[in-house]
């Protein structure tokens, strides 16, 4: 999907990313989609280390132009290489600044500044540039300069006590997610920060440092957990509380799996229906709510007994006409066929000059007058260096005198 430019929300608007991963580069990416003009700085020779993570086609593994995460992360930037350690390369970025609306990165303030990325200094470049920076405790208190990773955010944040959520078994430890998702948390903040403060800036007429921590934006979405503790003084854990009735959780079928939430005494009743009403549901142990969530391992023993003859297609329907709260558990390739995500044109394909034609996610909303769209595939490393720096003055001479020295 590539519309056109002037169909877009943030036309106009010139964002630098200068981070790295995945939190920054997918706070810019989510601005680059609906049209803002995003730059991706690297450092020459090895570029983003997110280049390095994958995955990989078979045929190229390692190949730093192919990573399926960079690739991914990046889409609608253009991108140039600046080493930001050499003096050249921050009078370099200050060129660049002069003109930009946005900076986003991922460093501690420590590593900010020795980059050149400081609010402080930027600010006196442009006193109209918004700072957005995206770390593991945020830029103040007394973890700021600690490194981390994701694990680190999701952890401090509480995710992982409370993963998986409703675990039927106390003594297994706690689960991360797949994936970064707390780094993508960040990211996802640090856009909508990002744009309340450029909001902001049309009335107070100037930037501001945005500071986003991914510990806070995971506590932000424990749910009921602070107010549990606040009411009642109690500690809401992955295993939960036993629960109204039951079967509660996933089970499997003939080819799958089914997550089940038979709260109700009519979703009971509903479910005795669609498996034929066998003998075994009369049982005492199953009489209410209350003796069935007390007795959920017998129960689930005899639904999978009953499910092990259908596939989850034919269970979701009879559920669906009982009106039943059971769900297919969609993997991968279930998403990527999934008639309700065509039907919306979800997914979409761009072609790439390294790695070929690729599907990516496309956005989880859909805009009735701007178009969403990418608008180019993720910038080879240092694919448009010559074409930016044309762009804020530079000569051919002055160029290739920056090559030599290892600055672009």
């Amino acid at each position: 999907m590539t519309p056109d430019p002037q169909d877009a929300m943030l036309t106009g608007l010139k964002v630098i990313d200068c981070g790295e991963n995945v939190s920054a580069p997918y706070a810019a990416k989510l601005m680059a989609d609906v049209g803002a003009e995003v730059i991706k700085v690297e450092p020459p020779g090895i570029g983003d280390v997110a280049r390095s993570r994958g995955p990989f086609p078979r045929e190229r593994e390692g190949d730093r132009e192919c990573s399926g995460l960079f690739l991914a992360l990046n889409t609608s930037k253009r991108g140039m290489t600046i080493d930001l350690v050499h003096p050249q390369g921050r009078a370099l970025l200050d060129r660049l600044v002069k003109h930009a609306d946005v900076l986003i990165h991922n460093y501690t303030p420590a590593r900010a500044r020795s980059l050149g990325l400081d609010y402080e200094r930027l600010c006196a470049v442009n006193g109209q540039l918004i700072v957005t920076q995206i770390t593991t405790y945020g830029a103040s208190g007394p973890k700021s300069e600690w490194m981390a990773h994701n694990l680190n955010g999701v952890a401090a944040g509480g995710w992982l006590y409370m993963s998986p959520g409703y675990s039927k078994d106390t003594e297994l430890p706690p689960l991360k997610t797949f994936g970064q998702q707390g780094d993508f948390q960040g990211g996802i903040h640090g856009a909508l920060a990002t744009m309340a403060a450029l909001f902001a800036r049309r009335t107070i007429g100037r930037g501001q440092l945005v500071d986003v921590s991914i510990q806070e934006a995971i506590a932000a979405a424990l749910e009921l957990g602070f107010v549990k503790w606040t009411y009642n003084g109690e500690i809401s854990h992955r295993c939960g509380t036993l629960g109204p009735s039951a079967p509660y959780g996933i089970l499997r079928c003939k080819d799958g799996l089914l997550h089940f939430l038979i709260l109700e005494e009519a979703h009971w009743k509903g479910l005795v229906k669609i498996m034929g009403n066998p003998e075994w549901t009369t049982w005492d142990l199953f009489n209410s709510g209350r003796d069935r969530a007390l007795n959920q391992d017998v129960l689930e023993m005899q639904v999978e007994e009953w499910l092990k003859d259908y596939t989850v297609q034919e269970v979701y329907e009879m559920a669906r006409r009982e009106r039943l709260p059971i769900s297919p558990v969609a993997d991968l390739d279930h998403l990527l066929n999934m008639d309700q995500l065509k039907a919306r044109d979800y997914f979409t394909e761009i072609e790439h000059p390294a790695a070929g034609n690729l599907i990516y996610a496309g956005a989880p909303y859909k805009l009735s007058t701007r178009a969403w769209g990418l608008r180019r595939p993720a910038p080879l490393l240092g694919q448009h260096n010559r074409e930016i720096l044309s762009e804020i003055g530079l000569s051919g001479d002055e160029m290739v005198r920056l090559e030599k020295a290892g600055v672009i």
